[in-house]
């Protein structure tokens, strides 16, 4: 980066580390919505539970929470509460897949227990590669409590 610039557009959904910060002094930030939720839970989950994973989880990615798009999961948990309270907060939209279309995700860590009480194999992981249609996630499954977390990116142009 120039020393001194005279003017600057950072576009990222990277979290900034203080000496790139510098650099909006004569610029902007911009955050392209890029990032997508992969959302599980165990029914009657709390919203600030579930906030408090999604946090967590971006920091632990250095990803900006400014950058995300959706929050994707199975329809079955279409009426969460806890889920719901969280992307009206956000603005984020719920994206809900059934179980048919999660099953036919490629799936890293697939879960017999998981398809015992949801008919799918898994839920973060494939509705996270629905939505972006990536092959790979940033991050394919992490457990927190009663949350599982996936979190992948779009592809430019999606």
């Amino acid at each position: 980066l120039a020393d001194d610039p005279q003017a600057a557009l950072v576009v990222t959904h990277r979290l900034l580390e203080a000496d790139e910060e510098a650099i909006l002094t004569n610029g902007v930030l911009y955050r392209p919505k890029v990032i997508a939720l992969g959302i599980g839970c165990n029914r009657g989950t709390a919203a600030e539970e579930i906030e408090a994973v999604i946090r967590e989880t971006l920091e632990e990615l250095r990803f900006s929470i400014r950058s995300v798009k959706a929050v994707c999961t199975i329809d079955l948990k279409k009426d969460e509460e806890g889920l719901l309270a969280v992307c009206a907060k956000y603005g984020w939209p719920l994206e809900c897949y059934t179980p048919g279309e999660l099953n036919e995700m490629p799936m890293e860590e697939p879960s017999d227990t998981v398809f015992k009480f949801t008919g799918a194999y898994g839920v973060s992981e494939p509705a996270a590669k629905r939505y972006t249609g990536a092959e790979r996630l940033a991050l394919t499954k992490k457990k927190s409590g009663n949350v599982t977390i996936s979190v992948g990116l779009l592809a430019f142009g999606k």
